[in-house]
């Protein structure tokens, strides 16, 4: 887990793990999968229990990017005061984990499919963003029948490809951890002790570690700059 020390009002925390390659034969349940968990707005489960239930922060959700190259990312994050940072971060490994051991309801999964479904032709908008679509994939060699597919793999997904690829993917050990605030306040937690970051250390592991900031100008460490100007 990394901390970055910043006087701000509310603490900002990115939580990711690496994923999959496009070509993968899981993306299509990992799309599905990441809609349920806190990629589908408001009626995501990150996003219903951080902010609707809780009132932990704005805005909170979850993100899956196949790669293209190597391997993708999967993400969630948030905003939340300072008290509250842990307890928000307790809550979505909460709902990872529940992802990862029930099945989805038949409700849940048939929303997340025709949700996804039915934003497929935004890809291709106008006719510039067709070209750049097909241009882009001609050019990082990918199959030419992703796209003509695509709907088909969507609806193919079922639940328990949605508990596999959330097994497959949803490890808090592996995950890093980033935490931007005032860290003396955000590491005890809240008033009435529900969760502290020692107890979201319990969970993926490692050691606290502090990292610096850079200057903006120079992308130098502080200590790297004060050498060159002593």
């Amino acid at each position: 887990m990394y901390y970055v020390e910043q006087d701000v009002p509310q603490g900002g925390v990115r939580i990711c793990i690496r994923s999959m390659r496009r070509g993968d034969k899981d993306v299509a349940a990992a799309h599905i999968m990441n809609y349920i968990l806190g990629g589908g707005g408001f009626s995501s489960r990150i996003t219903q229990k951080v902010r609707s239930d809780e009132g932990l922060a704005y805005s909170a959700g979850s993100m899956f990017s196949p790669g293209i190259f190597g391997d993708g990312i999967w993400g969630a994050g948030y905003e939340s005061k300072s008290s509250t940072v842990a307890l928000a971060a307790k809550l979505i490994f909460d709902e990872i984990d529940r992802i990862k051991t029930m099945l989805v309801s038949d409700e849940d999964l048939a929303l997340a499919k025709s949700a996804t479904i039915e934003t497929l032709p935004s890809e291709f908008n106008s006719k510039a963003d067709t070209l750049s679509v097909f241009v882009s994939d001609a050019l990082t060699n990918q199959d030419p029948q992703y796209w003509e597919t695509y709907r088909d793999k969507i609806s193919a997904v079922t639940k328990e490809d949605v508990l596999r690829v959330a097994n497959r993917i949803l490890k808090p050990e592996e995950m890093y951890m980033l935490v931007v605030g005032n860290w003396d306040e955000i590491e005890v937690g809240d008033a009435d002790g529900r969760a502290s970051m020692e107890d979201i250390l319990a969970i993926i592991g490692g050691s606290f570690t502090e990292l610096p900031v850079l200057d903006p100008l120079t992308l130098e460490l502080p200590s790297e700059q004060s050498l060159k100007t002593n």
